[in-house]
């Protein structure tokens, strides 16, 4: 079984991730983002003074080693917080002025073919969690509003379904991911 989470930043993800470890039968998936712009020196708000062509450069190294690990989990039974449509959605939003269209066509194809593979997806829409500051992501409400369009619009794009992941504290909103995946006729 393959799980994803998909979401803007802050939307409770890992939080509600953090709370499925009884889940045992699911290996948790890390991100690469954070150990990418650690190597870098950069966190959200950095990024966005970088040219264009410099953020494209750092968006496209992450969407990449990114699809390189969904490569390599084959038939694992894993859970992770964020997925290769995530990244799409950060490459575009940092970089849509300098990708070239094969590139980003090239990469909705690549988005959807690996979410394919996934037995569950779920959506945390904005609004449903108050993230704490973590000093890497960046807390505007008109920054994250915008990623959340522009994941789903992939979405649409890529005419995959998923699960939208109601509003309510973060155990609640486990405890409804649970029945999710434990009954995979949901």
């Amino acid at each position: 079984m393959k799980i994803g989470f998909i979401g803007p930043g802050g939307t409770g993800k890992t939080t509600t991730m953090d709370l499925l470890q009884d889940l045992l039968f699911l290996e948790r998936i890390p991100s690469v983002v954070r150990p990418i712009l650690l190597r870098h020196h950069l966190d959200e708000e950095s990024m966005s003074r970088l040219s264009s062509e410099d953020r494209w450069k750092i968006q496209n190294e992450m969407f990449e080693a990114r699809m390189e690990l969904e490569l390599s989990l084959g038939s694992r039974h894993t859970m992770t917080d964020r997925t290769l449509l995530d990244h799409a959605a950060y490459c575009f939003y940092y970089s849509a002025n300098v990708i070239p269209d094969e590139i980003a066509s090239r990469m909705l194809l690549d988005v959807r073919k690996v979410l394919e593979t996934y037995d569950k997806l779920f959506y945390f829409p904005l609004g449903l969690f108050i993230p704490p500051n973590d000093g890497v992501r960046k807390q505007q409400y008109a920054y994250q509003m915008t990623i959340d369009f522009i994941m789903r619009g992939i979405l649409r794009r890529v005419a995959l379904g998923q699960y939208v992941v109601p509003a309510g504290s973060p155990e609640e909103r486990a405890s409804w991911v649970r029945k999710c995946v434990m009954n995979l006729d949901t």
